[in-house]
């Protein structure tokens, strides 16, 4: 058996970060190995795990976010982003792709979408018996 996609969650609100680690570790192939509240603990969870996906929310006011990105890509280069968001502009989209996300989706995605994108910035397919519903 292939060994699970690693993926740490990063968001700062704790109910959303527990939602989003429920819905991950429903999906087979998929291991949850930690959760960064913010910037700093998620630099510091991520350099240490070296998981295979980043999943982070991105305030979308943050002036640093593109930086932030960046701390994330140096702690990990390995690691494939995945940057959810609840409003993406076109510029905002630009720099965060610059920066390093490998994936922009807005955070009412549902769980399906987010295992494809999960897939793709890992480059494997998960397990078929997968939920698609959010």
């Amino acid at each position: 058996m292939e060994r699970p996609v690693t993926v740490v969650i990063v968001d700062g609100n704790p109910g959303t970060r527990a939602g989003l680690a429920r819905r991950l570790m429903q999906v087979p192939g998929i291991s949850v190995v930690a959760e960064g509240r913010d910037e700093e603990e998620a630099v510091r969870v991520v350099g240490e795990r070296r998981p295979d996906v980043v999943v982070a929310d991105v305030p979308r006011m943050a002036p640093d976010a593109a930086a932030f990105l960046g701390r994330i890509a140096q702690a990990a280069p390995e690691a494939g982003i995945v940057v959810l968001t609840a409003y993406l502009t076109e510029r905002a989209r630009s720099d965060l792709m610059r920066a390093g996300a490998r994936a922009l989706l807005l955070k009412e995605i549902d769980s399906g979408a987010l295992t494809r994108a999960i897939e793709t910035v890992a480059g494997r397919r998960l397990g078929e018996e997968r939920r698609t519903e959010g």
